[in-house]
């Protein structure tokens, strides 16, 4: 403390002095492996000091950060202080040059990629938590960083600091994190209904994803305002697929936490019926409506419901020609997870056979075959017997449908007109997408409905033939 003491009296006029003793102290603490006496030192230098220390305050601030998960909770403890001492002079302006190296140290300790094709999305977790996030005093004083930053400062600082907040929200304990959960919250809110570009936007979705999961209880205040953020997203033209997808599961996680779902179906289905949202908006819209429909179907009032079937009908009867595919085939599964709810389980069969007319109706008669099969009703008449007749309906697609040239004989786009508007490419593409879409979240693979599933593409002989194709370019237009 005496050397402390010395350095934050050494004049202004001498402050190039000051910095290279700092720096010295350092090097000889980190090689002595007392890195705790010179984060005593920053942090008496920076409270005591008549110095302008912004220009190093990045140097002093890495240094501080690299023991942010040290061992020894008296160091982590340092930390927190010293990290006060350093920030509490700088003007906020000054601040979002920190930003970057708290999202580094936080990642140098505890993030480490999965796969470079998942992007920095995906990352696995190398600690369970970090030290100094364990602690109120500790989240609290990056917080206030981070919300000041994300708030004011330039697009690259805003990103860095959406990274800073889904971090420390996924290393902090949740009694940390607490009392700091609503500010963070409401600032991420007021972010993200502003006119940014996906980079931001995704990583705030994914900040409050991860809010919903830990923290739920202590977010239950913003539920209204989330809800409204979360509905606003699917017609934002600054979000794209990714983001989008990202707001379908925060949807769902939200509506766990809402005793009714009416408000939320009621605006989807709106969205879904008008035309504000483009073709690509509503494939999220009618996913979300789909397996919100089959969380919370039962517990929706009955104009509602019978407004979402009028809608839902009314595009996969009316609209197939407008609508791109993947908004028919969720619109069609959804049909299949209300009838669930119906007053006469007779109604699930009706539904089942109701879409067997023409060749043209393969993506709708999967979509009702399939999600009256994967509605979680236990009253669905004779049961083994509709998956039966479902998985014959899908071998013979396969066989004739398929979409593959070498399986049916035939190109099935051949005379499509040219349109933007997205279209499968026969029976194997809607098949996937549902499998993708539903059949995996919902329906665990030991299931009854997978195992029928998966023995209709094997009884329809498409994977035999395919794997007897030397040359497998044609696929590649089903699966661009």
């Amino acid at each position: 403390m005496c050397f402390a003491e010395l350095v934050a009296s050494i004049p202004v006029h001498e402050y190039a002095q000051i910095n290279e003793a700092m720096m010295d102290f350092h090097d000889k603490c980190v090689k002595r492996g007392t890195v705790a006496l010179y984060i005593d030192l920053v942090g008496y230098y920076c409270k005591q000091t008549a110095s302008n220390y912004e220009k190093h305050a990045p140097f002093y601030t890495a240094n501080v950060l690299r023991h942010m998960n040290s061992d020894d909770s008296a160091t982590v403890d340092k930390v927190v202080h010293c990290l006060a001492a350093i920030f509490a002079r700088l003007p906020k302006e000054n601040q979002f040059a920190l930003v970057p190296l708290i999202r580094d140290a936080i990642e140098s300790i505890a993030v480490a990629p999965v796969d470079e094709h998942l992007g920095a999305q995906v990352y696995r977790k190398k600690v369970k938590a970090i030290g100094m996030l364990e602690t109120k005093e500790g989240v609290k004083t990056l917080a206030g960083v981070i919300q000041n930053s994300i708030m004011h400062g330039s697009l690259r600082i805003r990103v860095d600091s959406a990274y800073c907040f889904k971090y420390l929200i996924d290393f902090a304990s949740p009694a940390a994190i607490k009392t700091e959960v609503i500010k963070i919250c409401g600032a991420l809110i007021r972010v993200v209904n502003d006119k940014f570009p996906p980079e931001l936007k995704i990583q705030i979705f994914l900040s409050l994803r991860i809010m919903l999961v830990k923290a739920a209880a202590m977010v239950r205040a913003m539920v209204a305002q989330l809800q409204t953020t979360f509905l606003k997203a699917f017609g934002d033209p600054q979000s794209n697929e990714t983001v989008r997808q990202v707001v379908v599961e925060n949807l769902l996680l939200l509506i766990k936490m809402t005793p009714k779902a009416d408000p939320i179906v009621k605006e989807l289905t709106s969205q879904l019926d008008g035309d504000k949202s483009d073709g690509e908006q509503k494939v999220a819209v009618s996913q979300a409506l789909a397996l919100i429909i089959r969380e919370k179907g039962k517990a929706l009032q009955e104009a509602i419901s019978k407004q979402t079937y009028s809608v839902l009908t009314s595009i996969v009867e009316d609209r197939r020609q407008t609508l791109n595919d993947r908004v028919l085939v969720n619109c069609s599964m959804a049909l299949g997870f209300l009838s669930a709810y119906s007053s006469d389980p007779a109604q699930m069969t009706e539904l089942f056979h109701a879409y067997d007319g023409g060749p043209d109706d393969y993506r709708i008669s999967l979509g009702v075959k399939l999600g009256v099969l994967m509605n979680g009703s236990a009253k669905i008449p004779a049961a083994e017997s509709l998956e039966q007749e479902a998985a014959s309906h899908i071998a013979r697609l396969l066989s004739t449908l398929s979409g593959i040239v070498e399986v049916d004989g035939r190109d099935i786009s051949e005379g499509r007109p040219d349109e933007e508007i997205f279209r499968f490419d026969g029976a194997l593409d809607a098949l996937g997408h549902i499998m993708n879409t539903f059949l995996r979240r919902l329906c665990p693979s030991t299931s009854s409905q997978s195992k029928s599933v998966f023995k209709a593409v094997t009884d329809s002989g498409i994977l035999q033939k395919l794997n007897g194709e030397e040359d497998f370019s044609a696929m590649s237009e089903v699966y661009r």
